[in-house]
């Protein structure tokens, strides 16, 4: 019996369109003796198969997918009877590529709030363009953008390559046409349009940036701004074709939102009368600010989007709820300041080791046609000091002024009750109200209690007043300010008192009474001997009348109305007081509340405590570390930071911040482990082994640094039989766009969260940004040219599939703890059979005679051309990988990214090398990598490397024609690497080693590409996150045709081990 296929090789059985809704069937036309076509078989053997589309039944059937453009499919199918084989080579072509299409809607954007279809400036726009495309399915990605001549966008809006509109909007400013006269003068302030301003009667205001009226008498006004169009045209690339939409963005002014405007039509349609022209403020502050320390001065700052365009004055206010519904507090000290919207003061002592404040900040921006008042005050006559009244002008504002404060010689008085009966002044009483706060516990039957610092003249007002704690009232009987003298040791103009003393400026008096000496202020100047009284510490005194019943805890407080409080000053007829009032009812005013988060921290016994016994286990050398000191601390939510301190650690390892110790201990090179003799020196017949001992001291504390603490360690380095070991890894030589798309999937936080992630900072660990694929761990360590003739056989450039992503645990061996898990892709070889295995070489049928005569340069070597070399910009090593090829008197350079570069009439290419130090000349170019400081010149001829030599051992001295063929696979090429040397099987990944869920025995070794390690538990959630993804890995090309070792003798770098293609691998 025979097969005989009816179609010539290479012919195109159909021209297919991409995603036709209905199933395609192309039967296989074969003519068969026997007339029984289930005694026949046809395989797909090589080659591609339109996606969706499968050879079943003797037939090709399905439905081809989506193409990016059109595409010619080329396989080989092999038909089988009676032992007998025929093979033949067939084309699908499958067209039908798609342009993308827009979705959105041309013309006006809406990008405004509420979707209306113009936008105010000094608004934020975020809005996504959006277009479609199939062909999305089969790998293309649309990118946007915006073409030279093709418009522009509003300024501060940017267009990002995923179509997004983003920024905020600039306004456009306008020039008044009266003024288009002026010119660069010498007059300060006048009304020319190229000066600063309109002048006032005090010189604050500027003409164009303000907003409000700083001054008595001069109402300078808002900027006047342009409403424009922005015309422009986005093109959307799919990588063969551009779709073009031409949008528009309307910006309008803030100030064209106003009744008062005589331009507007009020039947537009475009604004409605519940526009206003005041912008609700942005926000700009974040909702935590993290952690304050308690018993401290602190200051939290709030912000909104505030520029000088906008038009109208921002307060904030203090809401009394939350959003949650919850009080809305601030810490205890704290005060905010409605203009500035600093919330400033100190914090008092706290017994809590964290205390968490909630609050709600309302943003209020009024308009310039606020009701705005200013209240001015005038001493209507000298005030003696000790005054707790002041006499005033006649002021018709007076009552306005109940409860706002006073600055007399910098304190503060709160204005408490004012008398309008005199028909010749007013009359303002001056008062406080200040909190007592307990800074450390007061116990029964004592009469001293230690309060926060309050301060001269607060302390003394409170002798004869009454404090409440718990159900028991105590009065004050005498205070203590707790302050020592201070001589003045330099002349100067006082800062803060702890700064001025650590700069000696200041040395205490010793055993000094503090009667009649002045009490220190802030920048005031002192002169060398001037004595001052201050208090150093946070802590005052006062006595009480009678026993204290209970203790009374360090925190508690108690309010104290001071009233009334005396000047200490004369305040002088005239002295002028300025208040500026807002009549909150009748301004146009925009809000926006935001709710913030705060934690104080008060004084804690803060304690560090090590885990980790200060001797480690043994490591070998080269072995992956999965060492790490550990330590806890008693203060809740405490981040641990660990240095080194003295000592070292073995060559190659390193301490992290977090603990991890990470790498893997080198013997080879400057930072390297002690070596005899090159690793030959034995004794006693080798069974005596040098330990090598590191002692290392490790400091830890917490990002407070409330505690340090330090401790010794020491690793032990020990190869028990005098040997170190080696790992191989196959790294995929990916294009730049394939980089691109791994590093954007790998880097997408929604999927691989940080807090998930085990060891992240160590590259042995964490996200791994690299592909890399374990082919052979634990190989005893000898010179590459074991490793280059044990890749000899078996070995060529080969395509692996990638399947699923699986995820698995490494447990300590022994035990069921878990250390971590791991998230890997599985990577399938599709020459290894499901079952069974295949013979390392097989023989065939072939008369090509094998020759004596050929040579490892070409029939005709090329003549020698000079290669100036040129340096480079640092990046992936792949760049500047290359291959020279002879051509027609010339020389042709193939990159890996697949540009040729042609040497032309000059015969000259510029070509960067690495390690020049090891280059024997001539040599392949493929093998080197270019080098940023290479300059000399050098000569090249080509070379071919897959001539069989002398020494192989791959075909026999008998052998005349070319039948021994060797089979390449995952396998067989392991196998190859074993027959090197010993292996050592703890060198394989701990997760390899660890029966997985379900299962008895161990994993061992499989093909998989790490993606990511993880702490316990977490592995499945990142699984099903990728899964949800739905991210196509079959876009990335694992095509490998060298490896990499991390170890040879002599060399702990990185080295590449190329597979030479002979002909006999297949």
């Amino acid at each position: 019996m025979a097969v005989f296929w009816t179609q010539f090789s290479g012919q195109t059985l159909q021209t297919l369109t991409e995603g036709v809704t209905t199933t395609v069937d192309l039967p296989l036309d074969l003519t068969v003796v026997s007339d029984d076509s289930t005694l026949y078989t046809v395989t797909h053997i090589s080659g591609e198969l339109p996606l969706g589309m499968v050879l079943q039944d003797n037939a090709i059937t399905g439905t081809p997918r989506e193409v990016a453009r059109d595409t010619e499919y080329k396989f080989v199918l092999r038909a089988e009877y009676n032992n007998q084989i025929s093979d033949r080579t067939f084309i699908i072509n499958v067209v039908g590529p798609d342009t993308p299409t827009w979705k959105t809607a041309e013309g006006l954007l809406p990008v405004g709030q509420n979707d209306m279809f113009f936008i105010l400036d000094n608004t934020p726009i975020d809005f996504q363009l959006i277009a479609e495309d199939s062909d999305i399915a089969a790998g293309q990605t649309l990118e946007y953008f915006i073409g030279s001549g093709d418009g522009e966008l509003p300024p501060g809006i940017t267009l990002t390559t995923d179509g997004k509109l983003v920024g905020i909007v600039d306004p456009i400013l306008a020039i008044e046409k009266r003024l288009d006269s002026g010119s660069y003068d010498g007059i300060q302030y006048d009304m020319v349009g190229y000066d600063f301003g309109v002048r006032s009667n005090n010189g604050f205001d500027s003409f164009f940036y303000d907003t409000t009226i700083y001054d008595l008498s001069v109402p300078t006004r808002s900027p006047r701004k342009l409403n424009r169009n922005y015309e422009f045209i986005v093109s959307v690339n799919d990588g063969d074709t551009i779709a073009r939409r031409k949008f528009k963005i309307f910006v309008v002014g803030d100030d064209f939102v106003r009744s008062d405007n005589t331009m507007m039509q009020v039947d537009t349609g475009v604004f409605s009368a519940d526009n206003t022209h005041i912008r609700v403020p942005l926000w700009l502050t974040p909702r935590n600010f993290g952690y304050r320390r308690a018993n401290n001065y602190v200051t939290l700052f709030l912000d909104v989007l505030d520029t000088n365009e906008l038009v109208g004055v921002v307060t904030y206010t203090l809401q009394e709820v939350n959003d949650d519904g919850s009080t809305s507090i601030i810490p205890e000290g704290l005060y905010l300041d409605s203009t500035t919207g600093e919330i400033a003061g100190r914090v008092p002592y706290q017994p809590n080791v964290t205390k968490e404040y909630k609050f709600t900040i309302k943003a209020s921006r009024f308009g310039p046609t606020t009701n705005k008042q200013y209240v001015n005050l005038s001493i209507y006559e000298d005030m003696p000091v000790g005054s707790n009244t002041l006499r005033i002008v006649k002021n018709q504002d007076i009552s306005l002024l109940v409860g706002r404060q006073i600055e007399i010689d910098e304190r503060s008085f709160t204005i408490t009750k004012v008398d309008t009966t005199s028909e010749e002044y007013d009359v303002i009483n001056l008062g406080q109200n200040i909190t007592v706060t307990v800074n450390e516990n007061a116990l029964p039957n004592q009469k001293e209690i230690k309060i926060n610092k309050l301060g001269d003249p607060y302390l003394n007002n409170i002798i004869g007043k009454s404090l409440t704690f718990g159900d028991f009232n105590y009065t004050v009987e005498s205070v203590d300010l707790n302050e020592k003298v201070y001589r003045c040791k330099v002349n100067h103009t006082s800062s803060t008192f702890a700064s001025d003393f650590n700069k000696t400026r200041w040395e205490e008096v010793s055993g000094a009474s503090t009667t009649g000496v002045t009490a220190w202020h802030s920048e005031a100047d002192y002169v060398v001997d001037q004595q001052v009284r201050y208090n150093p510490t946070n802590v005052e005194k006062i006595s009480v009348s009678t026993n204290i019943a209970t203790t009374v805890y360090a925190g508690a407080v108690t309010p104290i109305e001071l009233i009334p409080l005396y000047t200490t000053r004369i305040v002088k007829q005239g002295e002028p007081f300025e208040f500026n009032l807002y009549d909150s009812l009748a301004n146009e005013r925009a809000e926006s509340n935001k709710t913030f988060t705060v934690s104080t921290l008060g004084d804690v016994d803060s304690t560090i405590t090590w885990k980790t016994a200060s001797t480690f286990e043994s490591i070998s050398a080269n072995y992956l570390s999965n060492l790490s000191v550990v330590a806890n601390s008693n203060v809740p939510n405490a981040k641990l930071i660990y240095t080194l301190t003295k000592g070292k650690l073995p060559p190659g390892l390193t301490l992290l911040l977090d603990g991890s110790i990470s790498g893997k201990i080198t013997t080879f090179g400057t930072n390297a482990l002690t070596q005899f003799d090159k690793g030959s020196f034995i004794l006693d017949g080798n069974t005596a082994t040098i330990d090598r001992k590191f002692i290392f001291e490790v400091s830890v504390q917490d990002q407070f640094k409330y505690s340090v603490t330090k401790k010794e360690f020491n690793i032990t380095v020990g190869d028990p039989d005098n040997k170190t070991y080696s790992n191989i890894f196959a790294r995929p030589m990916l294009k730049q766009s394939q980089r691109t798309l791994f590093n954007n999937f790998i880097s997408n936080v929604e999927v691989f969260n940080p807090d998930y992630i085990y060891r992240p900072d160590d590259p042995n660990f964490g996200i791994q940004k690299k592909i890399n694929m374990l082919v052979y761990s634990g190989i005893e360590t000898k010179t590459i040219d074991y490793y280059v003739a044990a890749i000899a056989k078996n070995h060529r450039r080969k395509s692996f599939k990638l399947g699923k992503v699986k995820n698995a645990v490494a447990k300590l061996p022994g035990t069921q703890d878990v250390v971590y898990e791991v998230v890997y892709l599985e990577v399938l070889d599709p020459y290894l059979p499901a079952k069974g295995n295949i013979k390392k070489h097989i023989k065939i049928d072939n008369k090509t005679k094998i020759l004596a005569s050929e040579s490892q340069f070409g029939d005709k070597p090329a003549p020698f051309i000079s290669f100036s070399l040129q340096s480079r910009t640092l990046g992936d090593s792949t760049e500047g990988i290359v291959n020279v090829v002879p051509s027609q008197g010339n020389i042709k350079v193939l990159q890996r990214s697949g540009v040729e570069v042609d040497s032309g009439q000059n015969n000259e290419i510029f070509i960067g090398l690495r390690d020049l130090s090891t280059v024997t000349f001539p040599a392949t170019i493929s093998s080197y990598v270019a080098d940023e400081t290479a300059t000399s010149p050098w000569y090249l001829e080509s070379v071919n490397t897959n001539t069989i030599k002398v020494d192989s051992n791959a075909i026999g001295a008998d052998q005349r024609n070319d039948t021994k063929k060797y089979i390449t696979n995952i396998k067989n090429m392991r196998d190859n690497i074993a027959e090197t040397g010993a292996t050592v099987r703890n060198f394989l990944p701990l997760w390899m080693r660890t029966a997985q869920e379900g299962q008895l025995q161990e994993l061992g070794y499989i093909a998989a590409i790490p993606l990511c390690y993880t702490t316990q538990g977490k592995s499945k959630i990142i699984k099903n996150a990728i899964d949800f993804q739905n991210f196509d890995f079959t876009q990335l090309d694992f095509d490998i045709d060298r490896y990499i070792i991390d170890n040879t003798t002599g060399n702990t770098n990185e080295q590449y081990l190329l597979f030479a293609n002979y002909q006999f691998n297949i």
